[in-house]
């Protein structure tokens, strides 16, 4: 009988420790996938020469300590900033390549290119604090179509985000000398307000209150301490700063130190917010005149052609505005068409069309009422049956909303006769007046009544002061066609003495004495 050969095989697989690659786990076929030595089987990293923690060169002069991470990918040390790129090819992906390069010039610190035909990538690197500019190029012309790019900051936010919006020509970059810093700030858009496409001219924005500005309201110089913000397309094309202080904030919004927290898109009276574009909004706070850094980037969209609301003339027999379907009206300056209220809007077209000729004619109003009297163009004829539309414009008639319904006018016959006669209103002229009743008043409830404001249609605003100017009350009412009458409940919370009643319309003040007993 012959002699039984005795081998060390602590794993069992009929390989000898001594010349097994994984000799406490079982690897009969000794695979080695990365020809590192170490068997797959107990291999941490089995496609990557080494395992996790293994030093390893992750080509990046900007890391250090680079090893084998736990997805076995080489990653150092980032004393920087890990920036994140995700870019979205469209079919021409060949065309496409981008670069960021520091603002003051030089050679690009990261670029990339050469990805395949409608794909996602996401590609890292660390950069260190500074400048830059990232431009994303075309080489075709045609930009990216639906393609696009966002650029973030790993676990801190984005910087430009212009995802599903590469429409450009051969080159995507912030307009102007602005680029982007690093590190970003912390200030950020209230998440309910962040990344919304279907805004109108008329709305507000607001950035969350950051304590440091808060706490100097009513402190020191109240024009050093705010909030500046930042649109911009990152396509290039449109980019507006602006600065709302404690001292500019806008009485529209609640008093106190939040109050300039909030911006509302028409008070960007110079360089308006661009309608129907996709725009990124970045904001820093300033303290005792000095800025922090930008924070987070959110999408925005003043969305004009989505969101666009109709009006016609106001049908309603019961109201005082009833002008759709109207009869025997005259065109001496004694009657006005008005159409429904949109809120926002700063202008409206009436559109008339005689429905027997070719007649056609288009008159603006900044209200919604329009006078008929002989205009110098075109003007209405008696004895005529005319279509009527309305739509509305919140930019000053650069652009309009889609026509309303139709409505029919009906002129009268002939012209009224020269004499006038009690049935034909009389147009009264005159200064208007702020009206206040009961005054003195129990401080219970106020009526108030302002008539005659011509051409205007929307908010108000009513302040309370008392003798050392001080705001003890504030309501925002709305004027509707030309007039506006409200109830104010004053809940007794004034006490007795003498108060200043301020009522601001648009661009004009009307004041008014108030008596509390």
């Amino acid at each position: 009988m012959g002699a039984i050969a005795c081998f060390d095989d602590a794993d069992g697989d009929l390989i000898e420790d001594g010349v097994d690659n994984c000799p406490t786990t079982p690897n009969p076929d000794q695979a080695d996938t990365d020809n590192d030595g170490l068997g797959d089987a107990c291999d941490s990293c089995p496609f990557v020469s080494g395992q996790i923690g293994t030093p390893c060169n992750d080509g990046d002069p900007n890391t250090s300590n680079d090893q084998l991470n736990e997805s076995c990918i080489c990653q150092g040390n980032c004393p920087g900033n890990n920036l994140e790129l995700t870019l979205t090819t469209d079919g021409a992906a060949s065309q496409t390549s981008w670069e960021i390069i520091p603002q003051g010039g030089g050679a690009p610190v990261w670029s990339g290119s050469g990805y395949a035909n409608l794909s996602t990538v996401i590609v890292d690197q660390c950069l260190p604090a500074g400048c830059y500019f990232l431009r994303v190029l075309d080489s075709g012309g045609n930009g990216m179509g639906t393609g696009g790019y966002v650029l973030s900051v790993q676990n801190g936010g984005r910087i430009i985000d212009n995802a599903g919006d590469g429409v450009f020509t051969s080159v995507s970059q912030i307009a102007g000398v602005n680029g982007f810093c690093l590190p970003i700030g912390t200030d950020q858009v209230v998440p309910w307000r962040c990344d919304v496409e279907t805004w109108l001219p008329s709305d507000f924005i607001q950035v969350q209150p950051n304590p440091l500005v808060s706490a100097q309201y009513g402190t020191g110089n109240q024009t050093d301490d705010g909030y500046q913000w930042w649109f911009f397309n990152p396509d290039g094309g449109y980019t507006r700063r602006i600065f709302v202080s404690h001292a500019t904030a806008s009485y529209q919004f609640p008093i106190g130190a939040a109050r300039c927290s909030y911006l509302r898109f028409s008070d960007l009276v110079t360089l308006p917010l661009p309608q129907d574009v996709l725009l990124n909004v970045r904001v820093r706070s300033r303290v005792n005149g000095t800025y922090a850094e930008f924070g987070p980037a959110c999408r925005l969209k003043i969305d004009v052609a989505g969101q666009c609301p109709l009006t016609q003339l106001v049908n309603d027999i019961n109201s005082p505005y009833h002008s759709c379907g109207i009869t025997n009206v005259v065109l001496n300056g004694s009657k006005r068409l008005y159409a429904q209220y949109i809120s926002g809007a700063n202008k409206y077209q009436f559109e008339f069309d005689d429905i027997n000729s070719s007649y056609l004619r288009t008159i603006a109003s900044t209200s919604t009422s329009l006078l008929l009297q002989p205009w110098a163009t075109l003007p209405l004829q008696y004895g005529k049956t005319y279509n009527v539309r309305v739509r509305a414009s919140f930019d000053n008639g650069a652009s309009y909303c889609p026509w309303g319904l139709v409505c029919t006018i009906t002129t009268a016959a002939a012209p009224p006769v020269a004499s006038r006669t009690m049935e034909e209103p009389m147009v009264q002229l005159g200064s208007t007046e702020l009206l206040l009743w009961p005054n003195p008043n129990q401080g219970d409830k106020l009526n108030l009544s302002l008539t005659g404001i011509d051409d205007y249609e929307g908010p108000a605003y009513l302040e309370v002061l008392d003798l050392l100017g001080r705001p003890v009350l504030r309501h925002a009412l709305v004027v509707a066609h030309s007039d506006l009458n409200a109830v104010v409940e004053l809940d007794g919370t004034m006490g007795t003495g003498v108060y200043l009643v301020q009522l601001t319309v648009g661009e004009r003040v009307f004041t008014q004495r108030l008596v509390i007993n």
